[in-house]
């Protein structure tokens, strides 16, 4: 059904080329992120609790800014297919606008009201976490308007074929916030004063080297200097329009997550440590498809822009059957050897088994589905849908997920390994979903080429 032409040859190797960058840039995040943590926990853990749980507050505020970023990352590559110079450079110029207004008010409502939405939400917290956390939190608002800038401009680069770039600021930006923190917490000894400030530089840094490299990408020269004059009010309706989809899809998830969370705490500790290694082992699989993600929704809008549906979709499928190899391959390891990986992470006993027996449930089920339910509505979203892929995710998680959580955890107190099962049932689920969608459009498309041929 889905052909394998001659024009889906190149774009094979083009998402080698492509994929190769993102897949380094995810291996070296994970990397310096985990060296950063251990720079600040070695210090005070009570560092580690303010910072986890600010970012786990204010973090679904950054959707509202987020859904802009993701809605210039879809666009910009089908301009770019369609050779639209004038809105490719609108685009830029009109989101970091409207995205640059939106965080400036979310890090305002952070600084003036941090202190009684944290002690809201954490009621029963120490003062010396609430000491810490009001500290930091001031900080984290003042790097809001720079993460901004930061992933629209990535997602700007990768969807002009530009993964190099996001790779070069990964890995300096990484680099550069490891040698900040250890500066300012370990050699001046400034504590999470430190932190907030080593954090405030690097995404300053960070965001100075994005708008550099941005400057000589393609046709933004001059961009930075010049968004109220490139703002285009219909740029920025087709930008909303798909940020706004976006927006409430991550919210509704990220609240649908701290429900779940909530759920399994009633397990104990030692079932949601269990749960916290496995996820983390797990995320090692997903380095391949992950990267794969970005690269599905890259090709399938160029090719979207360009009026080629057909391409755009049988690239998507290509790469999700890639990313399902690989991922196979990958969950074979982790599975034969999923004790050894869980005791590097604990040496309780409890939680090794509860772990070990969790991820061995996952494992299996996420290598065969994981890819169709979220490399291939990547390649869906690329194409301009964004719509259908949120509807499942969302519907799918309120109206299974959650409440199958609570009856295997809750009810049948199953834990670690029952909120898996329900996790790793709805990746099949996801799948087969996508999948279908896959195959009417595809037949949604020869419909519309014969109809052509008939008028013509």
């Amino acid at each position: 059904m889905f052909k394998l032409k001659y024009t889906t040859r190149i774009d094979i190797a083009l998402v080698i080329t492509l994929f190769l960058p993102v897949f380094w840039e995810q291996l070296a995040s994970i990397a310096l992120t985990m060296i950063s943590s251990m720079i600040s926990t070695n210090i005070d853990t009570n560092f580690l609790n303010a910072t986890s749980l600010v970012g786990s507050v204010f973090g679904p505020f950054t959707t509202l800014y987020g859904c802009i970023a993701s809605g210039s990352a879809i666009l910009i590559s089908q301009y770019i297919g369609a050779e639209d110079e004038e809105k490719s450079r609108s685009l830029f110029s009109t989101s970091m606008i409207i995205g640059t207004f939106i965080s400036v008010l979310i890090t305002a409502v952070v600084i003036l009201f941090h202190n009684p939405i944290l002690r809201a939400t954490y009621p029963d917290m120490s003062e010396s976490f609430f000491e810490n956390a009001n500290i930091y939190a001031v900080f984290y608002a003042l790097t809001l308007p720079m993460g901004f800038f930061r992933t629209n401009m990535i997602g700007i680069l990768r969807g002009c074929l530009n993964t190099k770039g996001p790779l070069y600021i990964s890995l300096f930006g990484g680099v550069v916030d490891i040698a900040l923190k250890w500066i300012f917490m370990i050699v001046l000894e400034m504590g999470i004063v430190g932190l907030g400030i080593a954090s405030v530089l690097t995404n300053l840094i960070f965001t100075l080297i994005c708008a550099f490299i941005i400057s000589r990408t393609g046709n933004f020269k001059g961009c930075t200097l010049h968004c109220f004059r490139l703002y285009k009010a219909d740029v920025a309706k087709e930008t909303v329009k798909i940020g706004i989809v976006m927006c409430i899809q991550s919210f509704l998830v990220s609240i649908g997550a701290l429900i779940m969370n909530k759920i399994l705490s009633s397990m104990g500790d030692n079932h949601v440590s269990a749960f916290s290694v496995t996820t983390s082992i797990e995320s090692l699989t997903y380095i391949v498809p992950m990267a794969l993600c970005y690269v599905a929704q890259i090709l399938a809008g160029k090719h979207t822009g360009a009026g080629d549906k057909r391409q755009a979709l049988d690239i998507s499928v290509w790469v999700t059957m890639a990313s399902t190899a690989v991922h196979i391959i990958m969950s074979v390891f982790a599975f034969i050897f999923a004790g050894n990986l869980v005791s590097m992470y604990t040496d309780n006993k409890e939680v090794v088994r509860i772990a070990t027996e969790t991820l061995r449930i996952g494992i299996p089920f996420m290598a065969i589905a994981w890819s169709a339910g979220n490399v291939l509505p990547a390649g869906i979203r690329g194409m301009g849908n964004v719509k259908f892929p949120a509807a499942v995710i969302t519907l799918s998680l309120w109206i299974y997920k959650i409440p199958a959580t609570w009856y295997a955890c809750s009810f049948l107190q199953y834990g670690a390994q029952g909120r898996m099962f329900v996790y790793a049932f709805e990746s099949v689920i996801y799948g087969a979903l996508f999948a279908g969608y896959a195959v009417y459009v595809n037949k949604k498309i020869k419909k519309e080429k014969a109809n052509e041929g008939i008028s013509a």
